[in-house]
């Protein structure tokens, strides 16, 4: 968003303006993709909440932004598909809760490497997707997709789900659901996509082991817990 030129006062005097920028503020970063197939790992793709996905090849010195004739992409998670990386996929609209949280409008994939994208129509403005937490690819299948997604705004409260795909995000399945709570990250077991787990706020960590098709809860948060963040030793899963 710019200003006016041009501010009047009540006097009706005018006050002309000049733009000092800076104009290439992409808002925070929530996503970040390092490319498995840059042997010198300078090549990256980056998620920004309030200007879309840009990418480097020289490790940040510079720039280019992918989704310049898009409209702003609030973008929260962003993966890669190990077995096939010209497939990325974007989740979009944030659902942590902050008061200046941007809503998003699906979920974005591109097939050519980040050069094109398109929203996958059963995700567009889809109030079951329109916050995107994050997004879980099986590595030995670009088309198998694990979303966790947070409504807006629905009667009594929020909705949080955690959905999944196995045609490339063409159809979706819901496998959870909770109101009034948010699934706030997916993480798989770096020797296993059937053993995964997912955070939910101020609730703990539940824990699937057929591949997200059904969960269970196996760690309850302390009261002054909230937010949730996990990771998986890879030499010690």
């Amino acid at each position: 968003m710019k200003a006016s030129n041009t501010i009047k006062t009540r006097d009706g005097e005018s006050f002309n303006w000049t733009e000092r920028g800076p104009g290439n503020v992409s808002g925070r970063t929530r996503g970040v993709v390092v490319d498995p197939s840059d042997p010198t790992a300078h090549t990256w793709f980056l998620g920004s909440v309030g200007g879309g996905i840009w990418k480097t090849t020289d490790a940040g010195d510079t720039w280019r932004l992918l989704t310049k004739e898009k409209t702003s992409l609030a973008t929260s998670t962003i993966v890669m598909a190990p077995s096939n990386t010209d497939v990325i996929y974007v989740g979009t609209g944030e659902g942590f809760g902050n008061i200046d949280g941007i809503v998003g409008t699906g979920i974005w994939k591109s097939t050519d490497r980040g050069e094109t994208w398109n929203v996958l129509s059963s995700t567009a403005f889809d109030e079951k997707f329109a916050n995107v937490t994050r997004l879980l690819v099986n590595p030995d299948d670009e088309n198998e997709i694990l979303a966790s997604t947070m409504t807006t705004r629905v009667q009594g409260g929020r909705l949080c789900y955690i959905y999944k795909s196995t045609d490339g995000g063409e159809t979706w399945d819901s496998k959870f659901r909770r109101s009034n709570n948010s699934v706030q990250q997916l993480v798989a077991s770096p020797d296993d996509f059937n053993t995964l787990y997912a955070t939910l706020n101020n609730i703990g960590v539940l824990k699937s082991i057929d591949a997200g098709e059904t969960w269970e809860s196996i760690w309850s948060a302390p009261n002054d817990v909230r937010r949730i963040e996990m990771a998986i030793a890879p030499n010690n899963p």
